[in-house]
């Protein structure tokens, strides 16, 4: 980029989001065997989602729909953390009404 100062001008223009770290874009759209070996240090995420996949059985076992949405809440939260450079794992709600006013806040 320092050879090129209208691109570094617009990469510093652009904030934050702009660029983002390719584990981060690896999470999103690839499968957890395709980025272990790339980024292990991504094992806690994958793992993260597999308990969020069985806490929303054990919140919601009748709702099928709520199960969906609040594994897609966990995974945004953690898409949001390594798009911004952390490698935290988010709490899981455990409180139902929580977990529910989470996925749909107009609930």
């Amino acid at each position: 980029m320092s050879g090129n100062r209208d691109l570094t001008g617009l990469v510093l223009s652009a904030g934050p989001g702009f660029v983002r770290p390719k584990r981060a874009l690896a999470f999103e759209r690839l499968d957890a065997s395709d980025v272990i070996p790339r980024f292990p240090e991504l094992v806690a995420m994958y793992e993260h989602m597999g308990r969020a996949d069985a806490e929303a059985l054990r919140m919601f076992p009748d709702n099928a729909e709520a199960r969906t949405k609040f594994v897609s809440v966990v995974r945004l939260r953690i898409q949001s953390a390594l798009g911004a450079g952390e490698l935290r794992v988010p709490q899981i709600a455990r409180d139902p009404a929580i977990a529910v006013r989470g996925i749909d806040p107009e609930r």
